[in-house]
């Protein structure tokens, strides 16, 4: 009877040992919805150019290697400048080629040579009581660290062929950022804050969410009624407005 060896234990062996990582921060109790972020970075190359591109209706950026890259559709991808400290999850929507991608973020900056890019695994984590984040990544490291097999002369060879991965840490939190007016410059929308005076003073970045919450304002009236706008053929609405003293509208 002939023995016939498992050559790729990477995708059938299940017994592997514990990989625990244990990080501590003083500002995770300070900071408004802080969570730990871990990310597990694989395949990363340097960007050779980003362009913008249009797919459908849909604005996209085309980013152009030097050698061939190993990316799949679908594959979460993660964007750093090491220049300037950015960093952005996006989404690999198309492969134009070999040495080509197309993920899904909108160009607003210039693009410089200090860009690389990566498949990434992300784990976002709550502070426990203690203001730690506990987790074993064993589960998730034995894809990158398992070795094939070649069989050679019956004799089971075991070249180095693991991936190379690089874990990252980090964290996420709001920050509030106070207005007291805001208007529209150049198409985008501008808030106002006049004890600002740099940049550095805020931690915004370019492609964070933000959320806008203004103060609601409530003017009591007494009336209200349409006007025919005789240019436009709009009905415009008027609101009376009355005090002791006197009576407006706008």
């Amino acid at each position: 009877m002939a023995i016939t060896g498992v050559t790729t234990p990477q995708s059938l062996m299940h017994g592997y040992s514990s990989i625990p990582l244990k990080l501590a921060d003083t500002q995770a109790t300070e900071v408004r919805g802080y969570n730990y972020i871990i990310n597990i970075v694989t395949k990363k190359k340097t960007i050779q150019t980003i362009v913008s591109i249009i797919l459908g209706i849909d604005n996209f950026s085309l980013i152009t290697f030097a050698t061939a890259h190993d990316y799949t559709i679908g594959s979460t991808v993660l964007l750093s400048d090491s220049a300037t400290g950015y960093e952005g999850y996006y989404t690999i929507r198309q492969i134009p080629s070999t040495t080509q991608i197309v993920i899904d973020m909108i160009p607003s900056v210039a693009f410089t040579a200090t860009y690389t890019i990566g498949e990434v695994l992300k784990y976002k984590m709550l502070p426990d009581p203690q203001g730690f984040a506990k987790i074993d990544l064993g589960n998730t490291i034995k894809d990158y660290v398992s070795q094939n097999l070649e069989v050679v002369n019956d004799t089971f060879a075991a070249p180095d062929t693991r991936y190379s991965f690089i874990i990252e840490t980090g964290y996420e939190g709001s920050e509030i950022f106070n207005f007291y007016d805001n208007y529209f410059y150049n198409g985008n929308l501008a808030f106002v804050n006049n004890t600002i005076t740099s940049i550095s003073q805020t931690t915004f970045e370019i492609g964070d969410l933000i959320t806008v919450q203004q103060t609601p304002i409530s003017i009591d009236y007494v009336d209200s009624f349409g006007i025919l706008d005789s240019a436009t053929g709009e009905i415009k609405f008027r609101f009376r407005i009355s005090s002791r003293c006197n009576s407006s509208t706008f």
